[in-house]
């Protein structure tokens, strides 16, 4: 009757691990968002990184989508895409200033 149990009781240890697991990634996951999130919208990082991402972001669009604008060929997931072409000079530029 011992030996019956004997499987269920890791099973049910290994599914806590796993839980806990997750637990533990989703509160440092978290806290690195807010943490992300304070930063990205510090006004005082924000104006240089507003004018980085206003010059390098157009340079970037009109390499990569400048063609389509052209031809009349934006999709709405191309927008997307140009909107997100923005996003990463200004997150690179709230990096570097908190960094130094």
């Amino acid at each position: 009757m011992g030996n019956s149990l004997s499987p269920v009781l890791p099973l049910a240890q290994s599914r806590l691990k796993i839980r806990l697991f997750i637990r533990l990634n989703e509160d440092a996951m978290l806290k690195t968002l807010k943490f992300w999130y304070t930063i990205w919208t510090d006004s005082a990082l924000r104006p240089t990184a507003l004018k980085v991402a206003l010059v390098v972001g157009s340079l970037l669009f009109a390499i990569n989508h400048g063609g389509a604008v052209l031809h009349g060929e934006m999709t709405r997931e191309r927008w997307l895409m140009g909107l997100i072409t923005y996003l990463v000079p200004y997150t690179v530029s709230i990096h570097g200033q908190y960094s130094t």
